[in-house]
């Protein structure tokens, strides 16, 4: 009876340290692979929202709910598609400024991310 208890309380702790360090959202990232204050027109763009755990991995699997507003500039870009709430797609149209707000339901605080569109010089 011992020993099952003590492997019941083991295995008790052990989950509990796998949901507090590995599965709990402690941050989320927003990932972009461009420069935004150099966007060119009738490129496609992704923002990418990623949570991250106490141990500095990214966790993929969990929806973030994550939010994309524009504030400014919405007749600049056209918005292509949002995938599970973590991926938002768009292309520039003209060129300008745009003003978008990346919010989550884990974050704290909303981001702003400001895009300068410019013409496609190639």
């Amino acid at each position: 009876m011992l020993v099952f208890t003590f492997i019941v309380l083991l295995l008790s702790v052990l989950i509990f340290l796998v949901w507090f360090f590995y599965l709990n959202i402690y941050e989320v990232k927003f990932n972009y692979n461009f420069d935004p204050s150099d966007v060119l027109i009738d490129e496609s763009y992704r923002i990418e929202c990623k949570g991250v755990n106490l141990l500095g991995i990214e966790i993929g699997f969990r929806n973030l709910e994550c939010k994309y507003k524009i504030e400014s500039g919405s007749e600049i870009i056209k918005q292509l598609e949002i995938r599970n709430n973590n991926n938002f797609e768009f292309v520039p149209l003209h060129t300008g400024t745009v003003k978008l707000l990346l919010n989550s339901k884990y974050a704290l605080n909303p981001s702003q991310m400001i895009l300068q569109c410019k013409e496609n010089d190639r």
